[in-house]
């Protein structure tokens, strides 16, 4: 075994990625289910969008995060469902100003997250999805 060469083929790094990621949005979004008109409120609360937008935002976000978190954990439509789950993170980092404030502070877990889902961005679905088994002949 040499030590600076990965342990197995690289495709399996996105499938790691992916499910965990899938897993935290399908749960995220699954418990935000039952609190929709809770989560519109905080969503106008920040006053960064028109109440309209903010309503049909807070609205669709949890709906958006299950369907996304389900999309990347069976690997169907992968980069759609990277992308809607880097929006996703995207305005939660904003709207709660969830990064570092300095060069020296760690990373937040919702940085991490954005990384993880921009990541996918570029390898794709990687082993086991359905991506994957759309492209293969035969």
């Amino acid at each position: 075994m040499k030590l600076h060469e990965p342990l197995g083929p690289p495709a399996w790094a996105a499938f790691f990625i992916r499910v965990s990621l899938g897993y935290y949005l399908l749960v995220q979004g699954y418990a935000y289910l039952r609190r929709v008109p809770e989560i519109v409120e905080k969503v106008k609360g920040f006053n960064m969008i028109p109440e309209h937008l903010a309503q049909l935002y807070g609205s669709l976000l949890p709906f958006l995060a299950v369907a996304a978190g389900i999309m990347l954990i069976l690997g169907f439509w992968t980069t759609l469902a990277a992308i809607i789950s880097s929006l996703i993170i995207s305005s939660i980092i904003y709207a709660f100003k969830d990064y570092p404030t300095s060069f020296r502070a760690p990373p937040t877990p919702s940085i991490v997250l954005l990384c993880s889902s921009l990541s996918l961005l570029f390898s794709g679905s990687g082993a086991m999805s359905i991506d994957h088994l759309r492209k293969s002949p035969g």
